[in-house]
């Protein structure tokens, strides 16, 4: 945005709506069709996070693309029914959100599951085959380490032998 710093103040569950602070202004952004962006004084995004559910974030961004992107990941955090509606998303929503699922499932979260499996409800997925491909991929399980194997060094071989060890007891 012209090299501004965005700082992210404060976000509605849905994600939609939230308040950014540009030079030291704080603004509240709401989504197409539902009035566009108002100066607010700073009281005004106290008072959504004490009194309507907004989630503090403070953290800046240096490109509007970024703070959307975050946006849309934390949306799907706080509030993942809200966040995946998904007959509403069009193939840049499911992106963003298969990046969600890509850090998701690199942790391990279990939350990269399901919502993989809300993006197979996206029309916008499932009419394009490149993005159903990647929604399939991500789903298969990760193979099954093979334990008959010896382990490639000592501490593999150590952690194997506890891990063993447990599961018998």
């Amino acid at each position: 945005m012209d090299g501004r710093e965005l700082r992210l103040l404060a976000l509605a569950p849905s994600g939609e709506t939230y308040f950014v602070e540009i030079d030291g202004v704080a603004w509240l952004m709401r989504p197409p069709g539902a009035g566009g962006a108002r100066s607010v004084d700073p009281s005004v995004v106290d008072r959504a996070v004490t009194n309507h559910g907004f989630e503090r974030v403070d953290r800046t961004f240096e490109r509007a693309e970024d703070l959307d992107a975050f946006r849309n990941e934390v949306a799907a955090r706080i509030a993942p029914d809200e966040a995946t509606r998904p007959e509403s998303f069009d193939e840049d929503d499911v992106r963003r959100l298969l990046g969600v699922a890509r850090r998701w499932r690199a942790a391990d979260d279990p939350r990269a599951g399901r919502l993989l499996s809300r993006l197979l409800e996206a029309p916008a997925a499932l009419a394009n085959r490149d993005l159903l491909l990647e929604i399939a991929e991500l789903l298969k399980p990760e193979p099954a380490i093979d334990l008959s194997t010896k382990a490639p060094d000592v501490l593999g071989q150590a952690a194997r032998e506890r891990f063993l060890a447990a599961q018998a007891a």
